[in-house]
């Protein structure tokens, strides 16, 4: 599936913020503060790709609980998940 025609959601542990469909690259790098990372998505995701910050470790950002349990991994800092109108 392409990247495009999703709808994009910031995650923290304290707040889902929708952010828009479409967005592009400089919108997702405010909503994770920093340059982007590719998260892989586990097979059973309900969404269709993830970013988080590829600086987050070394810039100490707090522990995404939520975001973690989503992708399976540790994640610091916001995660942001496009997620596809069928999904």
């Amino acid at each position: 599936m392409s990247e495009e025609n999703l709808r994009y959601y910031r995650i923290t542990d304290k707040n889902i913020q929708f952010l828009g469909k479409d967005i592009g690259l400089e919108a997702l790098q405010r909503a994770v503060g920093g340059y982007i990372e590719s998260i892989p998505k586990p097979r059973a995701a309900s969404f269709t790709i993830a970013y988080a910050n590829e600086e987050g470790l070394l810039r100490k950002m707090e522990l995404n609980r939520t975001g973690s349990g989503m992708v399976g991994r540790t994640i610091v800092g916001p995660l942001v998940i496009g997620v596809a109108n069928d999904e």
